[in-house]
């Protein structure tokens, strides 16, 4: 699914993207790839020196995100984080294992034991 916010779009029908771009030291591995539609890829600025185009950044790990999206300052002149909450994602379940593995680290939690989704 792709990470883009409010993007529906499948995997198959998505590219790949590097979080933090290649040009900037942004490694070429799993960790460092997600998802993204060909219309909003086409709307990132991997060097981040465009403020009025979409950033890219890791997500801090206790918010169980792989990626934070930064909007251009001209739609968001906070630029405050936002990521894709469709329905769909909620229940991914790479979401929702990283999720599990997030509440074990900061609760002690043992996942297998979780009701989380």
């Amino acid at each position: 699914m792709s990470s883009a916010p409010g993007s529906d779009s499948p995997p198959a029908a998505s590219l790949m993207h590097h979080i933090v771009g290649w040009s900037a030291g942004g490694r070429t591995d799993l960790d460092n790839f997600t998802f993204a539609a060909p219309p909003q890829h086409a709307l990132v600025d991997d060097t981040q020196t465009d403020p009025d185009r979409w950033w890219t950044h890791v997500a801090p790990p206790e918010s169980g995100r792989r990626v934070d999206r930064i909007p251009p300052q001209s739609a968001d002149p906070d630029r405050a984080p936002v990521h894709n909450d469709h329905p769909t994602v909620w229940r991914h379940p790479g979401v929702t294992r990283r999720r599990r593995f997030r509440d074990r680290d900061l609760n002690g939690e043992d996942p297998a034991d979780s009701d989380t989704p």
